[in-house]
């Protein structure tokens, strides 16, 4: 069973190795890279189901130990980040059918898509700090390619912000990274947790816990060097706008719960301080940017920056109702605003503009779509009884729990201006009569089922697991004790078993 960790990683990876080798077959790119998302789901389904029978599923790479062996360490928290990575990650390459041409496909769409796969996955699974740090980079290279794949000039314009701010916080992360090495000497997670909390008192640990907050939320894109994002998420093909929008920046957000739990489960107040400053600035600027916003893509890409505001508020109140909430929601994220990107692509299909000013009478030519973005829009908004509404709802309780009203406030109040965002464009782009000067787009009814398919799929996932909220808490809730009492994963990584050649094992010995 111990294989199982590493198999949402290894399974995107050998496919990213046979598409390359094969680059010049492009008619068999789409069917191997939807056959590598196929299995990278029901593998990271089984190994959810094997994390939350038995426990952290751990993998010792080689015949080295922890902690100076490569070790990958996934719970119920990774597993779940892996299975949702596959569902979006199949749900977008169906949705590539229609959105990606020809040109694209014969300069490596597949492979780069993939391959951030690949890294993606490497970062939930990971259990030493480093390789969190390649992960990243791995995911980063790809995404450096998926986001400039066409060549436009408003693609090399995003492209820039984009790079430079992922490789400065990209350069914290290192530095931050090896001040942490030199205090404690290791760079396992589970054994990081033993050192730091030993380390002498004149230790720079609230300051390395600093520079992992500032160098995580700015790959989150959280307040205040969120500007990236709206600034990159609207410019390349939708496919990847929809799975830049669900996946990188959870990656961000996943991997301060991890350090905040695991290494720094006590930090320095100022730290705490800053981290719920931070948070609740990101919700109310991200649901005032959406509002101000006329193109679709950057509108909801601040609602997305606003989700950020979300979960960093669980993490810094960090009590059992708000990290719940915050594992909950980010589960809900990455599904929910990968749809919400993704339904730009019909609107386009059927007004030919991404604007509010250009797109009107969306309701009188689909009544069935307008009902499937509005499911959506609600539920990214926080709507009862979608799954958005659930994640608020555990952190509002956590708010109060953690007797901090302006945090609970300021929830409340992003997502009252959430909804208004949402209204907004109901109001303009489907309920607006349609305007004569409109330009029409061309029918390809073909290529708007291709499209409309994954996002009624995904729509699927917020519409019964809101009506049945109770598996997806339950597994929220699991995660949230086991981060908060990490014993066991590290217990787990300390004491993992290690294959000899030959069939011989240390049982666990160091």
């Amino acid at each position: 069973m111990t294989a199982l960790a590493i198999l949402p990683l290894i399974i995107p990876l050998i496919a990213t190795a046979l598409l390359v080798a094969l680059f010049k077959q492009t008619h068999l790119h789409r069917p191997i890279a939807i056959l590598s998302m196929m299995a990278h789901l029901f593998a990271s389904l089984t190994l959810l189901e094997v994390a939350w029978r038995d426990g952290v599923v751990v993998m010792a790479v080689g015949t080295w130990a922890a902690p100076f062996g490569i070790i990958f360490a996934v719970d119920v928290f990774g597993a779940a980040l892996v299975s949702v990575t596959g569902l979006v990650g199949l749900a977008t390459l169906v949705y590539a059918g229609g959105d990606i041409d020809d040109p694209r496909s014969k300069v490596g769409f597949y492979p780069m898509f993939t391959g951030l796969i690949t890294g993606v996955s490497g970062a939930f699974t990971t259990g030493d700090i480093f390789n969190l740090y390649v992960w990243f980079e791995v995911l980063l290279i790809a995404s450096f390619g998926l986001i400039i794949l066409g060549g436009s000039k408003r693609q090399l314009d995003g492209t820039v912000k984009y790079a430079v701010l992922n490789f400065l916080a990209t350069t914290l992360f290192l530095i931050a990274t090896g001040m942490l090495y030199g205090v404690t000497g290791t760079l396992n997670m589970a054994d990081l947790a033993g050192k730091v909390a030993a380390a002498p008192p004149d230790a720079p640990i609230a300051a390395i816990a600093m520079l992992y907050l500032v160098a995580f939320s700015m790959k989150g894109a959280a307040f205040p060097l969120f500007f990236w994002l709206p600034a990159s998420y609207h410019t390349p093909n939708l496919t990847v706008s929809g799975v830049f929008a669900g996946l990188l920046t959870k990656v961000g957000i996943y991997a301060l719960i991890r350090t905040f739990t695991l290494i720094f489960p006590d930090p320095h107040p100022g730290v705490i301080a800053a981290m719920l400053a931070m948070a609740a600035a990101t919700m109310i600027i991200g649901a005032l940017g959406a509002l101000a916003q006329n193109d679709l893509r950057r509108l909801f890409s601040f609602v997305l920056i606003a989700g950020i505001g979300y979960m960093m508020m669980g993490l810094g109140l960090a009590n059992e109702q708000a990290l719940t909430g915050a594992i909950f929601y980010a589960l809900h994220s990455i599904v929910v605003t990968t749809a919400l990107f993704l339904t730009v692509g019909v609107i386009r299909q059927m007004s030919g503009s991404e604007t509010l000013t250009g797109t009107s009478g969306l309701y009188a030519a689909s009544p069935l779509f307008a009902t499937i973005f509005l499911v959506i829009a609600l539920s990214s908004a926080g709507t009862p009884p979608f799954t958005g509404f659930w994640g608020k709802a555990l952190l509002v309780k956590g708010g109060v729990a953690a007797g901090a009203p302006w945090m609970t406030a300021a929830l409340l109040l992003s997502a009252f201006l959430t909804l208004l965002a949402i209204g907004k464009v109901w109001a303009m782009a489907f309920w607006r009569p349609a305007s004569t000067s409109a330009a029409a787009a061309p029918e390809q009814n073909g290529a708007r089922i291709t499209l409309l398919g994954p996002v009624v799929a995904l729509m699927l996932f917020t519409v019964v697991m809101g009506l049945w909220p109770g598996p997806m808490a339950g597994l929220a809730a699991r995660a949230s004790a086991d981060l908060r009492d990490p014993s066991g994963y590290i217990e787990a990584v300390m004491h993992a078993e290690v294959v000899r050649p030959g069939g011989n094992d240390d049982g666990g010995a160091h």
